[in-house]
This record gives C-alpha cells, sequence and structure tokens, in this order.
C-alpha cells in the first residue's frame, strides 16, 4: 500500500532520544499480519509516540476494503520493564456483513472461534465491537503470550446454524461475547425455522 507520513521528536544534548512521534496515512493495500494471516484494505491512519521504555498507539483506523466492509480502531501501549514488555490494546468495529467473515477475519486471529463463526453465522451484521486484550513478552519478543481478551459485538437479523442438519435460527438479535478460552452467544430475539417456511 502506498503510505506517506511525518515523524519528529525530541532528543537530549548527547543525542539520546527522548520521544518519537509517527503520523501515518495509508491508501489501498494489504496488511500483512505474517502467520496470522492477511487483511485486504481500503486505507488506513496511525498515530504513534515513542519512548525508550516503551510506545503509545494513539490510534490506528483501519478501513477494509470491500463492499460494505467495516472501519477498525485500535489504540493501546506497550511497555519495557527489567522483566520484558507488557502490550494492552483496545479494538473497536462499527458494522460487518456477515458475508464479509471471511475475507476479513484473519485465520491466525482466534483460529477456533474464526472457524465456528464463520461457518455458522451465514447472514446478519455485527455492530458496535468493542474489545481489551493484554499480552506479555520476554525482552527478545520470542515467546509472546496473550494473559487477558475480552469483548463483545452487537448482532442483528442474523441466521445462526446451532447444530446442523437442525433448522438455523433466523432474525437472530444479540450479542456474542468474546473471552480468553471461549465465545458465547447470547439470542435476544430470534425465529427458528421450521419445515412450513421452506
Amino acid at each position: 500500500a502506498p503510505v506517506t507520513g511525518e515523524v519528529h521528536g525530541r532528543v537530549s544534548t548527547d543525542g539520546a532520544v527522548w520521544e518519537l512521534g509517527v503520523t501515518a496515512r495509508s491508501g489501498a493495500g494489504r496488511l500483512d499480519l505474517a502467520r496470522l494471516g492477511a487483511v485486504p484494505i481500503a486505507g488506513g491512519e496511525l498515530a504513534v509516540q515513542m519512548q525508550p521504555r516503551g510506545a503509545v498507539l494513539r490510534q490506528v483506523r483501519l478501513r477494509l476494503a470491500g463492499p460494505e466492509a467495516p472501519t477498525l480502531t485500535a489504540s493501546g501501549s506497550v511497555t519495557r520493564n527489567d522483566a520484558g514488555w507488557t502490550m494492552q490494546a483496545r479494538l473497536g468495529l462499527d458494522a460487518l456483513p456477515a458475508a464479509g467473515l471471511g475475507a476479513w477475519w484473519p485465520e491466525g486471529v482466534a483460529p477456533g472461534a474464526r472457524a465456528w463463526v464463520v461457518e455458522n453465522v451465514t447472514a446478519g451484521t455485527a455492530r458496535n465491537g468493542a474489545w481489551e486484550i493484554a499480552a506479555e513478552a520476554p525482552a527478545d519478543l520470542s515467546d509472546l503470550r496473550v494473559t487477558e481478551a475480552r469483548g463483545a459485538v452487537e448482532v442483528a437479523d442474523a441466521t445462526v446454524h446451532w447444530l446442523r442438519p437442525i433448522p438455523p435460527a433466523e432474525g437472530v438479535h444479540g450479542r456474542v461475547l468474546f473471552g480468553l478460552d471461549a465465545v458465547t452467544v447470547e439470542a435476544l430475539r430470534k425465529r427458528v425455522r421450521s419445515a412450513m417456511d421452506r
């Protein structure tokens, strides 16, 4: 993707960097997440502030590519201490149609949850997503470990297959709750398709 940006900073009289700020804007391209997969994007913006002991991600905004593509936002921080690194991130999602889940959800990100959701949620829209993630890593970043993950997203007019070949629940309104070890679907209102509906 084409990228433009600005860098500004402060240094001490002996040349040591006190603070470094980066702002950048991207055009259409692909966000490569290495072994986690890749995501097509229409554009994005980034603002980060870096210091010797860490960095603050003030804002990331990614507009994904494709029809009715969603916008993702993120902020967070990375801090270095004697034991290694601690990381915190907050992620947001405006609206995402179920038809695009397979293209926009990288295969390596929560693969178990992805497989179930992509296969079993076949219609509807996810809105107002919000997640919080915490992670730790040793000083050499050789082993990143997610220590906390939680979040929720609202679902409207969804079709959810619970146990095939049982007919799916249609017109589902509810929430999907994400945790470190489980994904929970709360259906607030639904209609189950019967043989007479076909």
